[in-house]
């Protein structure tokens, strides 16, 4: 009988699954995807191909569906697409796009029809560059400026509050369940700010960072352009920097050129990163892998 090292599988992160898309303007294929985002009704993805002007949907595999918006200035047109959110309050979901050089925001339904557009007219200042947009889970819509300012509207497009944000001009934005922000600030943290505009914190300082997305449970994937930091639901900057739970995507297979957009299907745990360096979502799963600070564990042979 000896003393024999065997691996130990402590740790609990995320592994490359598989990818989708090719670079293009046919179906299914992008030119500097950035935004996604998940309806976690049904699991399908919606991607901002923002050269071609467009929003393409998939199944939560990758099957094409379809795509929507035509370059332009008019209802339903796009002009450089960003951001994007569901909100999966209703049924059937409603898609809200950062039209970015049209310098507004547009509603869409599951299917990709025009419904209305929020311009800013009604908020405190007219709508400047669009940074981000998200929903939160009553529907409220969150539109955040390059000014830093942030605007709360509800699901019709009506103006609520508006608040200054110690944070932009940077791309990035979210909203948790308990209607706390998280917004860039000059792509170098994710700064978390109270629905009424106070500042609790930094979460992330990576200084590449480009993304955010918000798991239903409030665990937070954070795109630091090569790699995705994952922090938990626990994580409270209030008492100090976050420390990541797993960082993922930056070698190997799968690894990631130019991470534009991040967000994550309940349901299922996969992570989709819009990777605008090689034209391709790429996903991610739960796996368990070696646990770096014990190396080994002991056993009996």
């Amino acid at each position: 009988m000896g003393v024999a090292s065997v691996p130990a599988f402590a740790l609990q992160g995320h592994a490359f699954s598989s990818s989708f898309g090719s670079a293009g303007s046919g179906n299914g294929q992008f030119s500097g995807p950035n935004g996604v985002a998940v309806d976690q009704s049904t699991g399908n993805v919606y991607v901002a191909d923002s050269a071609n002007n467009r929003i393409e949907k998939f199944g939560p595999s990758g099957a094409f569906i379809a795509a929507f918006g035509t370059a332009g200035a008019g209802n339903g047109q796009l002009s450089d697409p960003t951001q994007i959110a569901v909100d999966n309050s209703v049924s059937p979901v409603a898609v809200y796009v950062v039209d970015s050089a049209n310098n507004r925001v547009e509603k869409f339904s599951a299917a990709g029809a025009y419904v209305s557009q929020i311009d800013g007219t009604s908020g405190a200042t007219p709508f400047g560059q669009l940074y981000g947009v998200a929903v939160g889970t009553t529907g409220d819509v969150w539109v955040y400026q390059a000014s830093g300012e942030i605007d709360e509207f509800d699901s019709t497009g009506v103006f609520l509050m508006s608040f200054p944000c110690p944070c932009g001009p940077s791309p990035g934005f979210g909203v948790d369940s308990h209607g706390n922000v998280y917004a860039n600030w000059y792509y170098h943290v994710f700064e978390k700010v109270s629905g009424l505009g106070v500042d609790i914190g930094t979460v992330d300082s990576s200084g590449t960072d480009t993304a955010i997305g918000v798991a239903g449970d409030d665990e937070l994937y954070i795109d630091q352009g090569t790699s995705i930091a994952h922090y938990p639901a626990s994580c409270d900057p209030s008492a100090g920097r976050c420390t990541p739970s797993d960082t993922f995507g930056a070698s190997g297979t799968g690894s990631i050129a130019q991470g534009q957009g991040v967000a994550v299907d309940d349901a299922s745990g996969v992570v989709y990163v819009a990777d605008a360096g090689d034209n391709t979502v790429k996903l991610f799963t739960e796996a368990t892998l070696p646990d770096a600070a014990t190396g080994a564990a002991s056993g009996v042979a």
